[in-house]
């Protein structure tokens, strides 16, 4: 019993931990005021996202914490990119069934004001919209996917 009690706060640790990191590097973050435009957002950058409750399809779904990476190009003044989500506490989510990746393309990015705007399609062919207010080596924000999912998300520069 105590067993199965210890393996179910897992979770819920990994997830105050996370908010945690995220709530701690807020406090410190400096955010670029002027960015040189998308040009400065490129490279790999890997972290984490934590699904929101209760507004989840799935209640089993409701804090999952999947590792998410972004690797964002520029070529001929076109940016563009990678999405891969690896599981954590739960599959990603077109993934339930299975412990596979989920990967996709980043089809556009914009600035409206400060906030960065992305859309990622991902290989089932539904979207993820994320926002953020980029800084040099790290982002953190809101994503919303596809009706289904909506959650918070934080990635590190790695490259």
């Amino acid at each position: 019993m105590a067993q199965a009690r210890a393996v179910g706060i897992f979770p819920q640790l990994l997830l105050v931990a996370v908010l945690l990191e995220i709530l701690a590097s807020g406090c410190s973050l400096q955010t670029l005021s002027m960015m040189e435009g998308e040009s400065e957002l490129e490279g790999v950058w890997d972290g984490v996202s934590v699904n929101g409750c209760p507004a989840q399809e799935h209640d089993t779904r409701c804090r999952a914490v999947h590792r998410i990476s972004f690797t964002i190009l520029r070529e001929n003044a076109k940016t563009f990119g990678f999405y891969h989500c690896a599981p954590g506490t739960m599959p990603c989510y077109d993934r339930v069934e299975s412990d596979l990746a989920d990967t996709g393309e980043i089809k556009s990015l914009q600035f409206r004001r400060s906030t960065l705007w992305f859309r990622v399609m991902r290989n089932d062919h539904s979207s993820c919209l994320f926002n953020t207010i980029p800084s040099a080596n790290r982002m953190r924000g809101g994503f919303y996917c596809s009706g289904i999912e909506r959650g918070y998300w934080q990635v590190e520069r790695v490259y």
